[in-house]
């Protein structure tokens, strides 16, 4: 899988009608996460820890399967910035390209709307195209062999757009990257945090 650049939370989403109970229902998840991701560093076999992960993420991933199917893609005008940064997290890592593909679309269209944050539709974007052998277009995918960013179509005018988003220039978030490698950075927080906001890989 390949691995991305971390979103900030950006600025506050245009307001909507906020559904305080599924925000809680995704600050949870994303709490058991965290906390599955820190019992599993215990585990001797990188197996094992992955496959507890693998096994929460999965369930977690059919949740907001189910969320979409019956009002949407969860913004953050309607579940808050964390939680919406945390749902973002589940579509990345659920391995389901037509259900990334189709939730691609429905951020494109919040984000049109001003209900969610511009760097979760480059995020997804990049994933996608990934997936099916494109270019992408923010730098946000990393090949984990090669530590650097999978093609980028017009990559001298990356920054440009990943600036236009949010993101930080693609240098200085690689840098991080292989210095976080090496040992030399403190690793970012999982995706799965209770801040949901610290999407890493």
């Amino acid at each position: 899988m390949p691995t991305t650049t971390s979103p900030a939370a950006g600025s506050t989403a245009h307001p909507s009608v906020l559904d305080v109970a599924l925000r809680q229902r995704f600050q949870e998840m994303a709490a058991l996460e965290q906390a599955a991701a820190e019992a599993a560093l215990a585990l001797m076999a990188a197996g094992n820890r992955h496959a507890v992960l693998h096994r929460l993420r999965l369930e977690h991933a059919s949740y907001l399967k189910d969320i979409v199917a019956r009002q949407g893609w969860p913004t953050a005008s309607v579940v808050g910035d964390e939680s919406s940064t945390y749902c973002l997290h589940l579509l990345l890592v659920c391995g389901d390209l037509a259900f990334q593909i189709r939730c691609k679309a429905l951020i494109e269209q919040a984000v049109a709307a001003g209900e969610c944050h511009a760097v979760h539709y480059a995020f997804i974007s990049d994933r996608t195209a990934v997936a099916v052998g494109a270019r992408q277009q923010f730098g946000t995918q990393i090949d984990p062999v090669t530590t650097r960013p999978y093609p980028i179509e017009d990559s001298e005018n990356v920054d440009g757009r990943r600036s236009s988003v949010g993101l930080a220039p693609l240098v200085e978030v690689l840098e991080g990257h292989r210095a976080r490698l090496r040992g030399e950075a403190p690793a970012r927080k999982s995706a799965g945090g209770a801040g949901g906001g610290g999407l890493s890989g």
